[in-house]
């Protein structure tokens, strides 16, 4: 998608799935459209591209390996200062994937799937001298949300993030609600949780004045929450 595709300097950043189910970063220049540094084949064999952010000089990559039972993945960061010794580390195979990568301050938000299809998981990754690691996460079984980048509500500056998703409780009744989270600089804190129904694609949120204002899928019905 866009997201898998930057321009820095006149330099094109593109990561692509390949046709052999692994990932590949190639740099093009926008001068003569030639390939002037590329990592091929850099994921373990059988995983395709699941999200990409860029950051400057910094990439970060999510691909995964994706089957009816298994979803497993690792997280990349790309160092692209210099394009004649592009350097990354990863996190490892861990539980799940990350359909949305965002530069959070000084770490990695990851929002996508935890364990199974039907498990939200929210992480929080920061780069170390050796590798990426997961400082925390925040997870919700049997649980419906959106993929749809722009339904997300990304408070850079304070560190919260605000989505909609519906949870099946232990009686089977369906939640439908919307979250704000907070990174406190160890944790993800359930800051707001408040009803709201509707596709969670369509919803919208912002905050004026520490007012977090949630608009549905029918703008008549909105929500206003006060922060606590």
């Amino acid at each position: 998608n866009q997201y898998s595709m930057d321009e820095y300097e006149g330099i094109l950043r593109v990561v692509t799935t390949t046709t052999n189910r692994n990932a590949s970063l190639y740099c093009i220049s926008l001068d003569n459209w030639k390939v002037v540094a590329s990592v091929e084949n850099f994921a373990p064999e059988g995983e395709t591209v699941r999200s990409v952010r860029y950051d400057g000089t910094a990439a970060y990559v999510c691909t995964a390996y994706t089957t009816v039972v298994e979803l497993h993945d690792p997280v990349y960061f790309f160092d692209l200062s210099d394009l004649d010794n592009i350097t990354y580390k990863d996190t490892g195979t861990i539980e799940g994937f990350s359909s949305s990568l965002v530069n959070f301050g000084d770490v990695l938000l990851g929002i996508g799937y935890g364990e199974d299809w039907n498990t939200l998981k929210i992480e929080i990754y920061a780069e170390t001298d050796t590798s990426v690691e997961s400082i925390c996460s925040y997870e919700v079984p049997r649980c419906e949300f959106s993929e749809e980048y722009k339904s997300y509500l990304i408070d850079r500056k304070n560190m919260r993030l605000g989505l909609g998703y519906s949870h099946l409780d232990e009686n089977g009744s369906y939640e439908d609600c919307y979250v704000l989270l907070q990174f406190d600089g160890y944790n993800l804190i359930e800051v707001v949780k408040a009803p709201v129904t509707g596709n969670h694609d369509y919803i919208r949120a912002v905050i004026i004045d520490e007012y977090l204002y949630i608009f549905g899928d029918n703008f008549i019905k909105h929500i206003k929450v006060v922060f606590a």
